[in-house]
């Protein structure tokens, strides 16, 4: 038994994937990270360009322009959840229709499961998570 388990042993350290493994899902974290943070600065320079104030007031204002489209908007919801700050609520609210199955990825229409969870983080009003603090 002993001489099995030595020998397992051996072809698994022989054949060690992990490490190249390891490596290449940390340069795609990298890699996705740095795609979402430039996304979400663009889009938040964008806002506060266009419709002035802070990023909140700004994003805020993005989410109710029906100009816009629905991908920026889902994306300015999403961020307003990172941000969880409670002066996004008179925005958020009237737009989430009670069924958070709605309109995610479609970019026809706004995503309630965003809405949702844009609702639930501001009445907590927590402040910034970790990944709005990253793309900030």
């Amino acid at each position: 038994m002993a001489k099995v388990l030595s020998r397992v042993l051996k072809l698994t350290w022989k054949y060690r994937p992990w490490p190249y493994v390891f490596s290449a899902l940390a340069l795609f974290f990298l890699l996705f990270a740095g795609m979402l943070s430039a996304t979400a600065s663009n889009l938040k320079e964008d806002a506060i360009a266009k419709y002035g104030g802070d990023e909140v007031t700004a994003l805020m204002r993005l989410v109710d322009d029906s100009s816009e489209t629905f991908r920026r908007r889902n994306y300015a919801i999403g961020m307003l959840a990172n941000l969880s700050d409670a002066r996004a609520l008179p925005v958020l609210e009237p737009l989430w229709t009670g069924s958070d199955d709605a309109g995610c990825g479609t970019g026809r229409n706004l995503c309630q499961y965003e809405l949702k969870k844009a609702i639930k983080r501001s009445r907590e009003n927590k402040g910034p998570n970790l990944l709005a603090r990253l793309t900030h």
